[in-house]
């Protein structure tokens, strides 16, 4: 099919791929339309350059045979033109010419063509040459498509990841307040109980005050309107009423217990503080030991009543990691630990360091794990506690931060016996360190 009028160049019906012939001869034009009549293409011509650069912006062909000497701007010229144009930089472009040195070879080829076609035409170098760029331009075509759907596949990707990423740092945090939740009484009632004899012995002191004051008060009195015997005579008897020695030594250890209970609510509430904050990826050089301290005064109330915690603690380095995060997991194998005994048990809390790696175990003299469970107590919601008791999470989300932190969390138990849960952490992250 022909299209030599530029008004009714169009672009070639769909499926169909379209050349655009850039040559001033009429002759030449005539012999590839002839040769090329019979392959179902859509043939357009322009009879000059500047032609040539207006019709291949309309039309945007497969590709474009361009002779390289014509009036006006010549084929290299033009093709310099189409390359630099956005439009028609990426059509391919056959240089034509009875010019076969290598000379003009190369200035076409340096002008962006892709290839050189010799005069006289040759029926099957003329398709060949025609056929195998036209291969090569919808190859790069379809692999211009599949770059863009990639990367539209990526940006998606990324999206999900984040969205993924924040959803799971709900969940982390959601488990979080839940465990809280659960321990909020007892938290409260490790913090009542000091509270409550603060402000007794605030009380008290107010009392012991009130009666110093009178001491001071008489003898000031005494002291103006007595003789020194006298004075003195009158001034034990009110140190009797008083009872001022006791008064002293009971003073002293109000404060003491007023002291310790403030230190007791503060180290509660810091460390309930550490404990719920939403999680970050700060990565810091912690010292597990204190995390270890913090989660024990949270769990406090939980453990006290029914379970003696042992500490085996070693001399051990400080590690890279989230300290939340690691807080969260000891959080949850604490309270687990103590759920699993009955009336009265051992807790007993290890550490220990090797060549580049933290140990931490907790273990229990509760009633263990049965076989059957051990291989399931990761997954996701799989829990054997009662409704209310657990969100069946708590272990999974632990193994999850553990592996975040390149280290391992295994269990080892025996029904009957007890259970215990070995943590390995590396005390270096890989930098940088991983998410």
């Amino acid at each position: 099919m022909l299209d030599s009028k530029e008004d009714g160049a169009v672009p070639a019906p769909r499926g169909q791929q379209q050349i655009l012939i850039i040559d001033d001869a009429p002759a030449n034009i005539g012999v590839l339309v002839s040769q090329l009549a019979d392959q179902n293409y859509q043939i357009s011509v322009a009879r000059g350059g500047e032609e040539g650069l207006k019709r291949a912006r309309r039309i945007n062909p497969d590709i474009i045979l361009l002779d390289v000497l014509m009036p006006g701007i010549d084929g290299y010229e033009t093709c310099a033109r189409l390359k630099k144009d956005d439009k028609t930089k990426a059509i391919p472009v056959v240089f034509m010419s009875a010019l076969d040195d290598t000379q003009a070879i190369v200035n076409g080829l340096s002008a962006g063509g892709v290839d050189f076609i010799s005069k006289p035409f040759h029926l099957e170098e003329v398709r060949a040459r025609i056929e195998t760029h036209l291969s090569i331009k919808t190859l790069q075509t379809q692999l211009a498509r599949k770059i863009d759907q990639l990367q539209q596949e990526v940006t998606t990707r990324k999206s999900t990841e984040e969205q993924l990423k924040k959803a799971h740092q709900q969940l982390m945090q959601s488990e979080k307040m839940s465990a809280i939740g659960q321990l909020a009484a007892g938290v409260a009632h490790e913090i009542n109980n000091p509270v409550g004899y603060i402000h007794s012995n605030i009380s008290t002191l107010g009392a012991y005050s009130a009666d110093l004051l009178k001491v001071i008060s008489a003898y000031e009195t005494l002291e103006k309107t007595l003789t020194r015997d006298t004075h003195l005579q009158a001034l034990e008897e009110i140190k009797k009423s008083v009872d001022l020695d006791y008064l002293k030594t009971d003073m002293i250890e109000l404060l003491q217990e007023t002291n310790e209970g403030l230190d007791r609510v503060t180290k509660i509430v810091q460390s309930l503080k550490d404990f719920s904050r939403p999680g970050t990826d700060d990565w810091q050089i912690v010292d597990l030991h204190k995390c270890l301290e913090s989660t024990l005064n949270v769990a406090q109330n939980e453990l006290k009543y029914k379970t003696t915690v042992v500490k085996n603690y070693e001399g051990i380095r400080d590690i890279e990691c989230i300290p939340g995060q690691i807080n969260q997991v000891l959080m949850n194998l604490l309270v687990n630990a103590a759920q699993s005994i009955d009336t009265a048990g051992t807790i007993t809390i290890s550490t220990l360091q090797t060549d580049e790696t933290v140990v931490i175990q907790i273990e229990d003299s509760g009633s263990g794990i049965p076989e059957e469970n051990l291989t399931h107590i990761f997954e996701p919601f799989y829990t054997t506690k009662p409704i209310g008791k657990g969100t069946g999470l708590g272990l999974a989300i632990s193994y999850g931060i553990v592996n975040k932190h390149n280290g391992t969390l295994k269990v080892e138990s025996e029904v009957g016996k007890g259970t215990k849960f070995i943590i390995t952490l590396p005390t270096q992250q890989p930098h940088p360190a991983q998410e």
